[in-house]
């Protein structure tokens, strides 16, 4: 995390106004824009690069979390690796692993669609929490009062 207010907010010469954030690269500018009315704080701007977008994330994805493991286990315990005593260079060494990997990996990860999205600001942690929430939310509305709780707890900590 980057603090990005590097002058005072307040007129006796504190930083009590902060602009903090996890991609310092999004944030053209940050100003201090004078005093509104009698207040003692500077109003802060905030120049936010609205232009840069992540990537389109739509498209297939390996799904790591349900390779078939054990058949990539036996698929290279099974192989016959050659040695340097029979010519083989450690370069060819390299590269027959690397197939073997490769070829290991497409047959035994499947692949997954993922939907595309392009808002910078909302992280794949942040959209994470937010479907936690909304599955609460579904249980505690025809839930018990355990569900309301759990719900109830999750609203304070991910507020949207």
């Amino acid at each position: 995390m980057n603090q990005l207010v590097d002058f005072p907010t307040q007129v006796k010469g504190n930083v009590l106004d902060l602009v903090i954030t996890d991609n310092p690269e999004l944030i053209l500018n940050v100003s201090d824009e004078g005093r509104l009315g009698k207040s003692d704080h500077s109003l802060i701007l905030i120049e936010i690069d609205q232009s840069t977008t992540v990537k389109n994330r739509g498209g297939e994805v390996k799904n790591w979390r349900r390779a078939d493991w054990e058949a990539i286990r036996r698929g290279i315990s099974g192989t016959v690796w050659p040695r340097t005593e029979d010519g083989v260079t450690t370069d060819q060494a390299w590269r027959l692993l690397k197939n073997k990997l490769e070829h290991l990996v497409e047959e035994h990860v499947p692949v997954v669609s993922m939907k595309p999205y392009d808002t910078p600001w909302m992280k794949r942690d942040i959209i994470t929490e937010i479907r936690k929430k909304r599955k609460l939310w579904k249980k505690a509305k025809n839930g018990g009062d355990e569900d309301k709780h759990r719900y109830k707890e999750a609203e304070k900590k991910y507020e949207t």
